[in-house]
């Protein structure tokens, strides 16, 4: 008996990583259509009242995010570009929004609208 238990644990636990086998290479968000965001629609929307939810909600759900304070969203947008967007926290508003060139090295910052 003490043997079978041994097996069912151990399938039970390398099932789900064989089945990730072959996703090593997938980049960004699967849901996400890769070229519907643009830095000119997302500009507009960077005021100083966004919240992570309100991110979300704009710009869907982003590409890249931490999980843990400070909050950053990264977004995929036009030419290979991200836009980063930084939060204290999941409650407070938005503290930096920067945006990164397709070399991954030039970042600017983006300008927070006070509407």
């Amino acid at each position: 008996m003490p043997r079978r238990f041994v097996l069912a644990l151990s399938l039970a636990l390398l099932a789900p990583i064989v089945a990730c086998k072959g996703t090593e290479n997938v980049v960004g968000n699967p849901g996400s259509d890769g070229g519907a965001r643009t830095l000119a629609s997302m500009a507009p929307l960077i005021t100083k009242s966004l919240t992570v939810t309100s991110a979300e909600l704009a710009f869907g759900f982003p590409d890249a995010r931490t999980t843990i304070p400070p909050i950053v969203l990264t977004y995929n947008v036009d030419d290979g570009r991200k836009v980063t967007l930084g939060f204290p926290d999941l409650l407070q508003t938005i503290v930096f929004a920067k945006l990164t060139a397709k070399n991954g090295v030039d970042v600017t910052d983006l300008p927070i609208l006070d509407k």
